[in-house]
Order: structure tokens, then sequence, then C-alpha cells
């Protein structure tokens, strides 16, 4: 039986933009015929064009906003605080119709296209940070 064989390379994106394929050739159970086997790799394309957003909370349970950069492809948003932080999309829901972040938590999204998008959030504590974080 011969050494198993890898020869592992990336090339040119799938249909996703945000996938890379990679094909890697391997040895099949007997060790005699080579196999092609693909896996998709998340990759980080969107931190060209990177945006990065540290708001304080000015008082504590007010929301507040934040204009998304137009042709955002992915988000992350993180309460780098030590209270809560609630946010939403939608204005004026951010103390009704929303999510929490934990203190030190964290949500990120990719593979979304937006475009006129606020983010509405507002903080238990004041002085906490929130930290959003956009690719275009």
């Amino acid at each position: 039986m011969s050494s198993p064989i890898d020869n592992t390379w990336p090339h040119a994106p799938c249909a996703n933009i945000n996938t890379l394929e990679k094909r890697k050739f391997q040895e099949d159970a007997n060790g005699d015929v080579c196999v092609n086997v693909c896996a998709d790799i998340k990759t980080s394309v969107y931190q060209q064009n990177q945006t990065i957003k540290r708001i304080a909370i000015a008082t504590a349970n007010v929301e507040q906003s934040y204009v998304i950069p137009d042709n955002t492809k992915g988000y992350t948003i993180r309460n780098d605080g030590n209270g809560l932080m609630k946010w939403t999309f939608t204005a004026t829901e951010s103390g009704t119709q929303y999510r929490t972040l934990y203190p030190g938590e964290l949500v990120e999204k990719s593979e979304v296209f937006l475009v006129s998008k606020s983010l509405y959030f507002q903080g238990s504590k004041a002085g906490d940070i929130i930290e959003i974080e956009t690719w275009t």
C-alpha cells in the first residue's frame, strides 16, 4: 500500500461568494484509487471593507440607533459591557420586541445583504459599550 496522497488547494470561488471550494485527493479504502473529496470552507472575504463602531450607552434603557452601511454582507454585534443589551432592526421596539445580548456575548451573521437598515439598541447600564462590526 502506498503512502496517502494529500494534494490540497483552494481554487476560484464557488457560486456562493462566501465560500471557497477545497478539493482534496485521498486514497480509497484499498489504498490504490484516488477519490475526489470536496468541502466548503468559510472565509473572511468581507474583512477587506470592515467597519467597527464602538458606541457607549448614553442613558440606561433608552433606545439608540446606528445606521448600517449600505451593501453590508455580514455583521457582528457584541456586548462589551456589564449589563444586558437589547437590539432589533425595528425602530421603537428595542424595549419590547428584541434580542438580548448578555455581557461578553455576540451575534454574527454572514451571507446577508443589508441596504437602508438601522440597528436599534439599548443597554441596562449607562456607559456600557455595544460593538458593531460590518463588512461590505
